[in-house]
């Protein structure tokens, strides 16, 4: 739960504090100029949709970017990460205790 609005993304969202934007179903979301970009997603092979949006982030907002990696499966968010570490950014990982521990182990062993 949280105070904070949610919401599904539309293209050109502007990016707002105390919002949590939410990517629509079959698409990828960049960043660019401080707003949210729907484009479309290949239908087939692996769907990166973290990395896809953080290596966006990286470009736009440099030193500025935060990453987080939450629970998750597999090792999307991994190579975005490393994007915004090398702009300069902050990033962040869960620990051992997410419920699907592969994307925050992948991305905290990259690290290393």
């Amino acid at each position: 739960m949280t105070r904070m609005t949610v919401m599904e993304v539309r293209d050109e969202s502007s990016v707002r504090p105390n919002h949590v934007f939410v990517i629509p179903p079959g698409r990828n979301m960049i960043i660019s100029g401080g707003t949210l970009q729907l484009l479309p997603r290949e239908s087939s092979g692996l769907h990166r949709s973290i990395d896809y949006f953080f290596r966006s982030l990286a470009e736009d907002q440099g030193h500025k970017a935060i990453g987080v990696v939450l629970s998750g499966t597999a090792t999307d968010g991994t190579l975005g990460l490393e994007e915004i570490k090398a702009a300069g950014g902050i990033t962040f990982a869960q620990n051992e205790t997410a419920q699907h521990d592969s994307m925050p182990r992948s991305a905290i062993a990259a690290d290393r």
